[in-house]
């Protein structure tokens, strides 16, 4: 990465890498040239030939601006693109977990998640044999699975996921409390609930039992947390460790140093830090490889502290 950085093979061009995953920003007037995307691509590969490790072009794709597709190119430049085996990412693409490009996609990209792995989880733990067991590993396993992108995405985006998540734990909760009576006062059944995700809104606990489920064990609850309730929060704390990470990380101070010089931005710290980060995307193309490794999953909060990070820089 230093070598790179050091003497791009195109100028402006930047090389951020964690664990197995390699992102490459071209300068806003390269943004559309895929001759750069190209030549970039071809210097990753080689060297990482070097080393004996193996590009997945498969898993490599190409994040245009907004407002640009794979079909607003010219014929001539889709031909070269195809060339290179890179494949478009319309809309946006998840970086290391995390969604990036317009609202729309991130917006699926949440609630496909919430109705994947997530969901499925849930729905077997509540069929175990043993209740004290399939509690604490909804607890432990089932709750916090959307916490990740709670963190790293808007709350008005993962609005629907969450309440979905939480309907669906409360679903879980009321069979394991239940049992075999679950059936027989109308709790949908695990087959019901796959086919149909809006079955899992049931209504055992109300009110202020419900509002109970999500206290914490210590306060007589069942630590079920809310996602609904922590979305807003969670998110801010994110972008709160980015801020600070990245101020730290550009200026070599502080976040409480930088304060005054903040305060008199006319948009504010937080916003004008949101703004770079979207002027960022829409004016550069993201190059994105996988490479072909072993390695287990990353930390998907990475994602927005490099971004955020090279946006300060930019």
């Amino acid at each position: 990465m230093k070598e790179f950085n050091d003497k791009p093979p195109v100028p402006g061009a930047k090389l951020i890498r964690y664990v197995d995953d390699l992102h490459v920003h071209l300068p806003p007037g390269l943004a559309r040239n895929i001759q750069a995307i190209a030549t970039v691509t071809n210097w990753i590969q080689d060297h990482l030939l070097r080393k004996v490790i193996e590009l997945s072009l498969p898993k490599s794709k190409v994040l245009f601006p907004e407002g640009l597709f794979f079909s607003s190119l010219t014929n001539d430049e889709q031909r070269d693109l195809t060339k290179t085996g890179l494949s478009v990412a319309e809309g946006g693409m998840a970086i290391v977990g995390v969604p990036v490009g317009t609202e729309c996609f991130q917006r699926s990209f949440v609630t496909n998640f919430a109705r994947g792995n997530p969901a499925e989880l849930i729905r077997r733990l509540s069929t175990l044999d043993d209740p004290q067991a399939s509690y604490q590993l909804l607890r432990l396993s089932g709750v916090p699975r959307l916490f990740h992108l709670l963190r790293t995405t808007a709350p008005s985006i993962t609005s629907t996921a969450a309440r979905e998540h939480d309907n669906l734990m409360i679903w879980a909760v009321s069979k394991i409390v239940l049992g075999k009576m679950a059936n027989t006062v109308g709790i949908p059944t695990v087959e019901e609930v796959r086919a149909n995700p809006e079955k899992s809104e049931v209504d055992f606990f109300k009110d202020s039992a419900r509002a109970q489920v999500h206290l914490p064990i210590r306060e007589g609850g069942l630590r079920i947390t809310c996602s609904v309730l922590i979305r807003e929060s969670a998110f801010v704390a994110g972008q709160a460790l980015v801020f600070s990470k990245s101020v730290q990380a550009s200026t070599g101070l502080t976040i409480e140093q930088c304060l005054p010089q903040l305060a008199q931005l006319p948009t504010g710290g937080f916003r004008w830090m949101n703004g770079c980060y979207l002027t960022f995307i829409e004016n550069r193309s993201v190059v994105y490889w996988g490479v072909t490794t072993e390695l287990t999953t990353i930390q998907s909060d990475f994602a927005a502290q490099v971004h955020c990070h090279r946006v300060w820089n930019s």
